[in-house]
């Protein structure tokens, strides 16, 4: 039998990084296009991209840690505030729409007060509460929708905030129209929808300047 040949990995380039950076923000404008049109599974499109660009493992580096960017940037935070004394349900980057046959949740994009904060800060902050001890930062909206809801995979489980969030409403907000009403859905995936406006803003300067180094 023929011994197996050991495979060899060429280094990418910082130019190959670059590349990648502004195709990575591209793919999330894309979908972001989308989204607004009514495809909500886009989200999790967006979910992936985000996760190649800002996740570390032990196993792998995120492409803004590859390009020594990450701890440089100054990431938009946009969510409203998390007052704990408040006992209904907070969801901090979304609100909600009243259309004339139902409600839906809405991002707010540039409609919030927001501020500038460091990675962890921005990443481990709990943008959903749903005040029954469930609780999702972006890290895990971003993460759960990429690695288990359909982004780049399907698990056979989800975690249980997330699913308890995602698909049971513990968020417990309801709407609808004259005497009909349901539970407005899908608070995952507006949530996902406003992290890339806050990425997109918050990666205006660093992709200006990967775009003008892949010109010369």
């Amino acid at each position: 039998m023929a011994k197996k040949k050991n495979k060899i990995k060429i280094n990418q380039s910082d130019h190959d990084r670059l590349r990648h950076l502004c195709d990575h923000m591209d793919f999330i404008r894309s979908s972001c296009l989308a989204f607004d049109s009514g495809c909500l599974g886009e989200a999790k499109r967006i979910a992936v991209s985000v996760r190649v660009l800002l996740h570390d493992t032990n196993r792998s580096l995120s492409l803004l840690e590859q390009l020594g960017i990450k701890k440089y940037v100054k990431y938009l935070d946009s969510s409203f505030p998390n007052d704990p004394q408040n006992v209904a349900s907070y969801n901090g980057l979304i609100g909600f729409k009243i259309g004339p046959s139902d409600v839906t949740f809405v991002p707010h994009f540039g409609g919030s007060p927001s501020s500038k904060v460091s990675f962890i800060r921005w990443w481990k902050a709990i943008i959903i509460d749903d005040r029954n001890g469930n609780t999702l930062t972006r890290e895990d909206v971003i993460l759960c929708a990429a690695n288990q809801d359909g982004g780049a995979h399907v698990d056979p489980g989800l975690d249980e905030s997330y699913a308890r969030i995602a698909r049971d409403n513990s968020l417990n907000w309801f709407g609808g129209c004259g005497d009909v009403s349901g539970p407005i859905t899908n608070p995952e995936l507006f949530s996902i929808r406003q992290i890339a406006f806050e990425l997109i803003e918050s990666l205006k300067v660093f992709e200006e300047q990967a775009k003008n180094a892949l010109t010369k």
